[in-house]
């Protein structure tokens, strides 16, 4: 038996940082399995990968084509003699999944947005409210955030005065995309005089945070910390997108204030709170200056 999986995985500008850390996180798990793991991401300028001492495939993309991308996936299965794929992306859809079965591939896949019914075992470990659960249960077979893959420890909850805050804004590190929350958490922490760590993994990220903000000398501009899969548990408060530091948080202990800042984050407030997450912006409250304000100071003074 050939003990090889192909993992293909969104990485690219725009993307999102939580597809790459989950896949990580499997990649290394599967390695422990004895099972060989090659990672199939795009190829082009701006995605570095340097870093990543693993497995690499990469494909050509101009721009992403289902029925193109799945020839790729055929010939990589070939070239590896492996029948199993892994699949990471918010691009994919059923015909996707159905190329690569008619080729005698076994196809396995995150499903977020519970749309991909033609899998052979999809997960999807979104929040969700029990009758929305029963609905998905049918087409995706691992349903709920006991499935979230990672390798975060759970660590309890402390309550503690907020001395330590952490903002990121997602894969791409656009801040723009979330401009007033931002700008709040940075009015309001230096009115309080609390430093806050800016994570900022390019150059671009940087520039855009430098557009909304005013950077003090108390706080700290950092890129991806490499390797660190407990980096949530050293902060009171972790500010960003809704994406994979959500659920990382909560379970190393620490507060979330999250939101959406693309299309494909559909989780609400009301599904979080299954998680015991209250503090999360629903994209409809994204304009509303004074509720963003008022949940920050009360995730700081109240926490």
């Amino acid at each position: 038996m050939n003990k090889t999986i192909l993992l293909r995985c969104d990485y690219f500008n725009g993307s999102g940082a939580g597809h790459i850390r989950r896949i990580l996180t499997l990649y290394y798990g599967l390695i422990k399995k004895g099972i060989k793991p090659i990672l199939v991401l795009d190829d082009f300028d701006g995605v570095e990968t340097r870093n990543l001492d693993i497995n690499i495939e990469k494909v050509k993309i101009v721009k992403f084509n289902e029925e193109k991308d799945a020839k790729e996936i055929v010939f990589l299965a070939k070239k590896y003699k492996t029948n199993i794929v892994f699949g990471d992306s918010y691009r994919i859809s059923n015909y996707w999944v159905n190329l690569l079965k008619k080729s005698g591939l076994k196809v396995i896949c995150i499903d977020e947005l519970g749309v991909l019914d033609k899998t052979d075992l999809s997960i999807n470990y979104t929040p969700l409210k029990n009758s929305e659960i029963e609905k998905r249960i049918k087409i995706n077979n691992l349903v709920g955030p006991e499935f979230f893959i990672t390798e975060s420890k759970k660590l309890s909850y402390k309550k503690r005065q907020v001395k330590h805050i952490i903002a990121h804004a997602g894969g791409n590190g656009d801040y723009s995309n979330a401009e007033n929350i931002y700008k709040a958490l940075n009015i309001i922490t230096q009115k309080l005089s609390i430093s806050v760590d800016w994570v900022c993994t390019n150059e671009y990220s940087l520039k855009s945070l430098k557009k909304i903000i005013q950077i003090t000398s108390k706080d700290r501009i950092l890129d991806w910390v490499k390797g660190n899969n407990s980096i949530w548990s050293f902060y009171d408060i972790v500010v960003g997108p809704s994406s994979t530091s959500v659920y990382e948080s909560i379970m190393q202990g620490t507060l979330p204030i999250s939101f959406p800042i693309n299309k494909n984050q559909l989780t609400d407030r009301e599904d979080w709170l299954t998680l015991g997450h209250a503090l999360h912006i629903n994209k409809s409250e994204l304009e509303n200056i004074s509720l963003i304000n008022e949940l920050i100071e009360i995730a700081i003074k109240k926490k």
